[in-house]
């Protein structure tokens, strides 16, 4: 027990002294066989993106603690994102492991130039990401010019604004998809965002930020006692995905309903 409470605080943020995130990112160098695919993932978007290519970042734990689950962040110069852009994203991901021998998943985000222009205004997902836990890796450094974020309601609106959108578009995209990689991909994706918003929803009362999934998992369970097996089934599919389309329809139905009713309420409170 005592060293499953460590590994917990070990997995929640730490702050500055005005009560700021800081970026946990390693700053030094990087072991050999993530170096290797962080130069394999710059070769090839360089070649895909050329000109508009800005910058390309290591987001997630595996930019702090490696070997872990390894997220690729990709910002481009212009505004509109075509469909083989976002395209680009999961077939790099599946192109990108195959070469190398890995024990965690590995996921590509693009991202066009509209976004970093909303950093700007007010807090979004995208600089939540790069303020806490991102380290780039090629081009421009957007990290060094990010106001360190707070764990506040502010915060937690940014996190949770697109959730239901999200999950509805992948549950219309569910019942379509064959590809048992792509599966999982998005099965992962829609349960670790879930775990998420619901620790957002939570993030202001507790005061503290974590981007680990069983750690989201946790507190959740601690707020919602009701829904515990509903949390932990999210977790499971973070952690595992799933592999067929009825599955992740299923997951949907039975595990997010809830969550969007929670984003819905605090939304319109807030709004």
């Amino acid at each position: 027990m005592a060293t499953e409470i460590m590994s917990a605080l070990e997995r929640i943020w730490p702050m500055d002294r005005y009560g700021r995130l800081v970026n946990r990112a390693d700053t030094g160098p990087m072991p050999e066989e993530l170096l290797e695919l962080c130069h394999d993932m710059t070769d090839t978007a360089l070649r895909r993106f050329e000109n508009r290519l800005h910058s390309i970042y290591l987001t997630g734990e595996a930019a702090w603690d490696w070997p872990a689950p390894a997220l690729f962040r990709i910002v481009l110069r212009d505004d509109s994102l075509r469909r083989p852009d976002m395209d680009f994203g999961g077939l790099q991901a599946l192109q990108v492991r195959a070469g190398h021998v890995l024990s965690h998943p590995v996921e590509v985000r693009v991202h066009g130039w509209s976004e970093v222009r909303d950093m700007l205004s007010a807090p979004t997902r995208l600089q939540m990401r790069l303020a806490t836990s991102s380290r780039c890796i090629a081009g421009p450094d957007l990290t060094l010019d990010l106001v360190p974020p707070e764990p506040d309601g502010r915060a937690a609106r940014a996190l949770i604004a697109d959730y239901t959108a999200l999950i509805e578009r992948i549950a219309s995209q569910a019942p379509r998809i064959v590809n048992e990689a792509r599966l999982k991909r998005l099965s992962r994706h829609a349960a670790h965002r879930t775990l998420e918003t619901l620790f957002a929803l939570i993030m202001d009362k507790e005061g503290v930020y974590t981007e680990c999934p069983s750690v989201m998992a946790g507190f959740a369970a601690m707020h919602w006692p009701q829904r515990r097996h509903s949390i932990a089934s999210c977790e499971r599919v973070a952690r595992d995905g799933v592999s067929l389309s009825l599955e992740l329809s299923s997951f949907i139905d039975h595990h997010t309903g809830w969550v969007r009713s929670e984003v819905g309420r605090r939304l319109t409170r807030v709004s």
